[in-house]
């Protein structure tokens, strides 16, 4: 399985994968530093964003993953990621997303904590799902608040069927 991590940070998340092949690009060449000093041996790091690496360089993937990214993109930014992710899967391949989010059943306390994080474009799930659907057929969006210690609402969105 070949998996492209999109803003991969120094690179930890490889370590809770099984044995994939694994790309992580980040904006952050310190990250990339890090995420190659540290797990160079498991996977492939590269500077950049998935619009900026020509798709020969990259290749296609299985699954693309965007884990608490787009709430830091503006709209324009996320449809151009997502534009890019659709060409980089392979026939079946799927996009997948964790991200904060706001909900009118979430408590105060997770609304809160949610509108401190640094991300500037937190959206509420279905505005997540209705940019996902002008790139891909099939968008799925569960939402939930209980995946960390402290109160916090997660949408995790699966997409794939690229247009």
């Amino acid at each position: 399985m070949r998996i492209l991590d999109v803003g991969c940070g120094p690179g930890h998340f490889i370590t809770e994968l099984p044995q994939v092949d694994y790309v992580g690009i980040d904006l952050s060449p310190e990250y990339i530093e890090a995420a190659r000093e540290d797990f160079g041996h498991l996977g492939r790091y590269l500077v950049g964003t998935a619009e900026s690496i020509p798709a020969e360089e990259l290749g296609t993937f299985d699954v693309v993953v965007a884990r608490a990214l787009l709430h830091h993109l503006d709209e324009h930014e996320i449809r151009g990621l997502l534009d890019a992710t659709r060409r980089l899967l392979n026939p079946g391949g799927r996009f997948v997303c964790f991200e904060a989010t706001f909900t009118p059943d979430m408590s105060r306390s997770s609304r809160w904590v949610v509108s401190k994080d640094r991300g500037q474009s937190v959206l509420p799930p279905e505005g997540y799902e209705a940019i996902a659907r002008d790139y891909f057929d099939d968008v799925r969006v569960a939402v939930h608040h209980d995946l960390m210690r402290i109160p916090y609402s997660h949408a995790i969105m699966e997409a794939s069927s690229p247009r």
